[in-house]
């Protein structure tokens, strides 16, 4: 967005970052309230374990909320602890600050359409503001007949579809599926 409007062009909705313009003029501004940083790799301390390892942090500058998907979530006075040594997540005391980011963190995430949003986000030990859904209430197939669609076939048969039970489906006209099995006998 910076470079666009610098070069006079308009800046596409789809664009996650705002243009720093105002401060190139005025360097006490602020360009946002909050800054949302993105960690998503495999394995921390190893890159070659492969593990998963997914972190969403905001900061308003005085607070950081970091939310480590699978492991403990931090929260820090970043004026009195600017090391970051003292993780008050839990502490009633900065609930009001705590809560106040992981709102703002979560609509955030909405916003710019993470790929890794989850409910899992909003369900967090010390605080419960999202709870499993799909498309707003119980999980539902895929309409049949996208190209793409998995379709299993059981040994006796039977084909399975994306809900995992024995119905009876019609591959889509343009798939063609062969089932052929072999036995032998051992006399």
């Amino acid at each position: 967005p910076t470079m666009l409007e610098l070069d006079g062009l308009e800046t596409s909705d789809s664009l996650q970052g705002i243009s720093l313009c105002p401060v190139f003029e005025d360097q006490t501004k602020q360009p946002r309230e909050y800054a949302l940083l993105s960690f998503t790799r495999f394995a921390i301390n190893h890159d070659d374990w492969g593990e998963f390892y997914p972190i969403r942090c905001i900061t308003d500058g005085r607070y950081k909320l970091a939310i480590n998907l699978f492991d403990t979530d931090e929260l820090y006075d970043i004026l009195r602890d600017p090391y970051e040594m003292n993780n008050i997540i839990e502490d009633e005391s900065a609930s009001h600050h705590r809560n106040r980011l992981h709102d703002e963190l979560l609509e955030e995430m909405n916003r710019i359409r993470d790929p890794f949003r989850s409910y899992l986000w909003g369900d967090r030990r010390w605080r419960s503001v999202r709870q499993p859904f799909y498309h707003g209430g119980k999980r539902r197939n895929q309409p049949a007949g996208f190209p793409f669609q998995p379709i299993g076939i059981e040994a006796d048969g039977t084909m399975v579809g994306q809900s995992g039970k024995g119905e009876s489906l019609t591959p889509p006209p343009h798939t063609t599926h062969h089932l052929s099995i072999t036995h032998k006998s051992h006399s």
